[in-house]
């Protein structure tokens, strides 16, 4: 297979120390490096600097501050056809390869909090109205990259996938005496692009709510409505990125943040994987 893109990570300023080198086929969307990967370059935690070279594709390094390709990151993009060299500071516990503007593509970019927050806190407020249940501010819209087993919820996912997830805060009002109880419930949805259409599946669901005499009631209560909503949201999903269509999409990818241009060499794009997502749908 020929490499489309590559990075090669290095432990000490100026491409020194302990290395890792790591690459993109043509066509590959994603390469990993896990944090067993970094461990045994002697680069957990210590990637100084680096190099990045290109040929069909962009490429966008991305170095995380969590083994699980989540919470604080540090990326450095290049151009296709072009390689150059970058300097960081960075406490990376895994990293991400992620090809963009491959030759012969377009891509449109979307805001995962732009197309989604408002839909979900109108679609959530209507659904719980009347009841003992209210939201608890705004939803947190994220990511789920390839996961691995150590959160909730991953028993029910494909550790080969990428999923956007939505996860939100609940009050739950009891009657005078009782003291009222706070839950979290979340949704993991995965997109794909077939035969000229974005889809969305909403893959698991989860609900957690705090322990106490009444968890095991407000539970099995609550329960089953979060699963119910699981095809609401895959609805109102499909509305919001209804745009697609008119591109006749062939492929649906994620990038970190909010990211609605392409990210050009220079001082690295700091961000945080809570912030948002940027969904790339490629036609």
């Amino acid at each position: 297979m020929s490499i489309a893109a590559a990075a090669q990570l290095y432990s000490e300023p100026g491409l020194n120390g302990t290395s890792l080198l790591a690459g993109l086929g043509a066509g590959q969307r994603y390469a990993i490096i896990t944090q067993s990967d970094l461990a045994s370059a002697d680069l957990l935690n210590s990637v100084d600097s680096g190099s990045l070279d290109t040929s069909n594709a962009d490429l966008n390094l991305v170095l995380f501050g969590n083994a699980d390709y989540s919470g604080p990151f540090a990326q450095m993009s290049m151009p296709h056809g072009d390689d150059g060299t970058f300097w960081a500071s960075s406490s990376t516990q895994s990293a991400l390869l992620i090809a963009s503007n491959q030759s012969g593509t377009q891509e449109e970019r979307l805001s995962f909090t732009s197309v989604f927050q408002s839909q979900w806190d109108s679609f959530l407020d209507h659904t719980l109205q009347g009841t003992q249940v209210s939201r608890v501010g705004e939803p947190l819209l994220t990511w789920r990259m390839f996961p691995n087993g150590d959160q909730p919820g991953d028993q029910y996912l494909n550790a080969n996938q990428t999923y956007l997830h939505i996860q939100q805060e609940l009050l739950i009002t009891l009657p005078w005496y009782w003291p009222n109880y706070h839950a979290v419930m979340a949704y993991w949805v995965e997109l794909s692009a077939q035969d000229g259409q974005l889809t969305a599946w909403v893959a698991a669901w989860y609900l957690d709510v705090d322990s106490g005499e009444k968890h095991s009631k407000i539970q099995n209560q609550l329960a089953p409505k979060v699963q119910d909503g699981m095809s609401s949201l895959q609805t109102q999903l499909s509305q919001q990125l209804a745009i697609a269509a008119l591109l006749n999409p062939t492929d649906v990818y994620l990038l970190p943040g909010t990211q609605l241009s392409p990210i050009e060499l220079g001082p690295a794009f700091i961000g945080n994987t809570d912030d948002d997502v940027t969904i790339v749908i490629v036609h």
